[in-house]
């Protein structure tokens, strides 16, 4: 996705991940699967995303071009008032 952003653009000024989805279903009737899903896809779109970005921004910082690099993260209310059948997110939220 950085890549491509460089590539349709001529470089990255900005992030913004706003990620998220759901698999609503009780505590006791999700499985693991549904739970690791929900928490794996926000947590690599708020950590690798970014990771990509800032490689990108350092090298173009050590070849002596100015950056204006920045990193917008988003969450949910979610993150501190979760909801029923949404465990799994709402715990995601908190990261």
């Amino acid at each position: 996705m950085i890549q491509q952003a460089i590539n349709t653009w001529g470089r990255l000024d900005g992030l913004v991940c706003n990620a998220g989805f759901l698999r609503d279903r009780m505590l006791a009737s999700m499985n693991e699967e549904e739970w690791d899903s929900v928490i794996r896809s926000i947590s690599k779109a708020i950590s690798l995303q970014p990771a990509h970005a800032i490689a990108y921004w350092r090298d173009q910082a050590k070849s002596g071009n100015e950056i204006a690099a920045r990193i917008v993260n988003t969450s949910s209310g979610a993150g501190l008032m979760g909801s029923i059948g949404q465990g799994n997110y709402a715990a995601a939220k908190q990261l």
